[in-house]
């Protein structure tokens, strides 16, 4: 299986633990999903990361 998230899962997924996300992200590399993305997502989820949840751009790079 092959899956695009978007940058609201990858927030949700990295910054709840208990998330709907977190849960189907584990999942998903429990059992070897191929997850793509794009340059354009992963741009966002960085500013969103460094805007809303005060990361550094060296804990966004480590986190990604």
């Amino acid at each position: 299986m092959k899956v695009t998230p978007d940058t609201n899962f990858f927030i949700s997924a990295t910054q709840w633990d208990n998330s709907v996300a977190h849960k189907v992200l584990l999942k998903f590399l429990r059992n070897n999903v191929e997850i793509y993305t794009t340059l354009s997502i992963l741009e966002e989820v960085s500013e969103v990361l460094q805007r809303d949840f005060k990361y550094t751009l060296q804990e966004v790079h480590e986190l990604i």
